[in-house]
């Protein structure tokens, strides 16, 4: 606004009036007027040309919930599973500063039963991630089964071994004898019922399988016949990392082979795949 008066070439005496009118007339400050002797708080449309800015020091702030935030944008987290892959890469994403794995090796194989053996069920595969594993457990054996995962293998935040694969289990009557094979370890598969094969564990459970049954026998033969444990459940374990690369190699362990039918015999249930999941946060 324009100042009604000036004064730098009077000669006079100044009229008082005229004072006042250059006192109240305001200075427009972007979209807002601003009166000598007014408190003014808020303007707007001013453009500001290298500011400087001095704020006193925050100091430590108290506990207690933030609440009415603005322009802050959170990023949920993300997950990633893998159920197959070999030497696979697994690619961190965008902007992630912590990653959390669970694994899980898989489980051994049941063994398989008859006259001829013995018929060993295979070991699962070690389950890894980053060259960190979580083993695969044992196959099982003549009569008992197979041993959980337990070696460490690589720096885990924890880790679970797997269960022992179950025993045989005898039936007999006044005359014969029949076997029922050991029960998979962990989430594994049954062992054979009497004259029967056992059963396979369940894909991505890391158990073990079942091992194969005995049908009647007498008791003279029963000393023949090459016994069926359960295969041994896969390890469990977990890994955190602070600071991702950028990539990882990754590899889902593969159950352990079933084992073989003897002669006179039954087959065992192969062991469960593994698995691998991934928690991303930003």
């Amino acid at each position: 606004m324009t100042v009604p008066n000036t004064f730098a070439n009077a000669t006079t005496a100044i009229p008082l009036v005229q004072l006042d009118q250059n006192f109240n007339t305001g200075v427009t400050l972007g979209n807002t007027t601003v009166f000598l002797g007014n408190t003014t708080t808020s303007f707007g449309n001013v453009t500001l040309n290298a500011p400087t800015f001095t704020t006193a020091a925050l100091g430590t702030p108290a506990s207690g919930n933030l609440t009415n935030c603005t322009g802050v944008t959170i990023t949920a987290r993300t997950r990633q599973v893998f159920l197959t892959g070999t030497a696979a890469t697994y690619t961190t994403p965008a902007n992630c500063k912590q990653q959390v794995i669970r694994m899980w090796g898989a489980g051994g194989g049941g063994a398989g039963t008859g006259t001829t053996g013995p018929n060993l069920g295979g070991t699962g595969s070690d389950t890894l991630f980053n060259s960190i594993a979580a083993t695969g457990g044992s196959g099982g054996g003549n009569g008992v089964g197979g041993a959980g995962g337990t070696a460490a293998i690589g720096s885990r935040s924890m880790a679970r071994p797997g269960n022992v694969g179950g025993t045989c289990f005898n039936a007999s009557t006044a005359t014969t004898v029949s076997e029922r094979g050991g029960t998979g370890g962990g989430a594994g598969g049954l062992g054979g019922n009497e004259a029967a094969a056992g059963s396979a564990a369940a894909a991505n459970s890391g158990g073990g399988g079942g091992g194969g049954g005995i049908g009647a026998v007498v008791f003279a033969s029963f000393g023949n016949y090459y016994q069926a444990g359960g295969g041994g459940q896969g390890e469990y374990c977990e890994i955190i990392i602070n600071t991702p690369a950028a990539t990882y190699t990754y590899t889902v362990g593969a159950g352990g082979t079933a084992g073989a039918a003897g002669t006179s015999g039954y087959a065992g249930g192969a062991g469960g795949s593994g698995y691998i999941v991934v928690d991303e946060y930003y």
